[in-house]
């Protein structure tokens, strides 16, 4: 994972958005493993199956109302089995300590709780490069070791 800290409205969100080809840049290029990002239909697809981000606010990328489901929803996308997709959600939800709110419904959680169920799942589709535009101690309990 790859952690982005500074102050607010400094530009951590858009280079982010940036790098994972939600934004274009007004000059120059973004490079992607030495290669300038290619922003096709295609090209997005490929960086997007390398690169996953979790943004500043959650609900920006929260769409169930139970936790589970919402994890689940990339890795369904992806055709994964449902084996694997709920062992790969309950690990997810164990490295970052969410078991304990697992029942709940989403729009009952903390800010924080909510950070954790998304970085739970973009982490379960095992991207090679995870950014995160807030640093994880600020979500996770312990974050600053995991």
């Amino acid at each position: 994972m790859t952690g982005l800290v500074g102050a607010n409205g400094c530009g951590k969100s858009t280079l982010f958005m940036n790098l994972s080809g939600l934004l274009r840049p007004q000059q120059g290029a973004v490079l992607w493993q030495g290669e300038a990002l290619n922003y096709s239909k295609r090209g997005l697809l490929a960086l997007r199956q390398q690169v996953a981000t979790v943004f500043q606010d959650p609900d920006q990328q929260i769409f169930y109302t139970d936790i589970d489901s919402d994890i689940a929803f990339s890795l369904r996308n992806l055709g994964v089995a449902e084996e694997e997709i709920a062992r790969r959600v309950d690990e997810a939800l164990t490295l970052v300590d969410a078991q304990g709110f697992r029942q709940q419904p989403i729009q009952c959680l903390s800010h924080g709780q909510k950070k954790r169920v998304a970085i739970a799942g973009r982490w379960c589709c095992r991207r090679a490069t995870c950014c995160l535009t807030s640093p994880p101690r600020a979500s996770i309990p312990g974050g600053g070791r995991r």
